[in-house]
C-alpha cells in the first residue's frame, strides 16, 4: 500500500494497517470475476426471497392454525353452554314449584328436581328497588319478573306460569323488600328507542325464542305478592 492511500485512509478515520492485515487474508472470491461474482449476488438474492417467502407463508400458517384452535375453543365451549341452558330451561319448565317431595330412606339424594307436590310454593319473593316484585324458584332457580317499564322488555313466562301466576303462588316464606326509590325517565326518545328491549336474533336474523321474556296478554298480577298459604 502506497503512502498516498495511506494517506487517504487515515483522512477518512480507516485504520490502514487493519486494511492492509484484511488484504493479505484470501478470500473466497478472489478467483472471481466480476460477472461470476454478480451472477452469484442475483442467486443468493434468489434464494433470499425465497426464504423471505418461506418465512411468512409459515407465520402465515402459524396464524392460521392459532385462529382455527381458537376457534373450535370458542365452539365448544358455546355448545356446552348452550346444552347447559338447555338443561336448566328444561328443568325449570318440568319444575312444580312446590315444597315437598320423598326420598328413599336411608338415602342421601337430593329431593326430585322436577319439585315436591306441597300444597305451597318453594318459592321467595322479593321487592325490587322498583318497587317491583322478583320470584324466585328455591327449587329450580327460576326467576320471575314484571314488564320493565323503561326498556319494554315483557314480563317473564316460564314453562307457561307467568309472572302474575307466579307472584300469586302460595307459600309460608317471608317476602323480603329492598329500599323502594322513585324513579323518572329523562331519557330523550333517541335514548329510549337505542335502550329499549329486542328480541334477540340468531345469525339468519330470525327471531330466537327468550323463555324468560315471552309475552303475555295476561296483565301483570296484583301489586302485592300472596305469602300465606292459607
Amino acid at each position: 500500500m502506497s503512502d498516498k492511500d495511506t494517506n487517504i485512509l487515515k483522512e477518512l478515520g480507516i485504520n490502514p494497517q487493519e486494511v492492509a492485515k484484511r488484504q493479505a487474508q484470501s478470500s473466497e472470491f478472489d478467483s472471481k470475476s466480476l460477472s461470476d461474482l454478480s451472477q452469484e449476488e442475483k442467486e443468493l438474492d434468489v434464494k433470499l426471497k425465497r426464504l423471505e417467502l418461506q418465512e411468512r407463508r409459515e407465520k402465515s400458517e402459524e396464524r392460521v392454525r392459532k385462529v382455527t384452535e381458537k376457534k373450535r375453543e370458542f365452539q365448544a365451549k358455546m355448545k356446552a353452554l348452550a346444552e347447559e341452558l338447555a338443561r336448566r330451561t328444561a328443568q325449570q319448565r318440568g319444575c312444580s314449584h312446590r315444597k315437598g317431595g320423598t326420598i328413599q330412606a336411608g338415602s342421601h339424594g337430593k329431593l326430585p328436581l322436577e319439585g315436591g307436590d306441597a300444597d305451597v310454593y318453594a318459592v321467595l319473593k322479593h321487592q325490587l328497588p322498583t318497587g317491583q316484585w322478583m320470584i324466585q324458584c328455591q327449587r329450580c332457580a327460576a326467576e320471575w319478573y314484571a314488564a320493565d317499564p323503561f326498556t319494554g322488555k315483557p314480563a317473564t313466562v316460564i314453562g307457561g306460569i307467568t309472572y302474575k301466576q307466579a307472584l300469586a303462588f302460595r307459600t309460608d316464606n317471608a317476602p323480603s323488600k329492598s329500599c323502594v326509590f322513585r324513579y323518572q325517565d329523562f331519557r330523550s326518545d333517541e335514548q329510549k328507542e337505542e335502550e329499549s328491549w329486542k328480541p334477540a336474533r340468531n345469525e339468519r336474523g330470525e327471531i330466537v325464542e327468550d323463555f324468560l321474556a315471552k309475552p303475555t296478554e295476561e296483565a301483570d298480577g296484583p301489586s302485592r305478592p300472596i305469602s300465606r298459604s292459607r
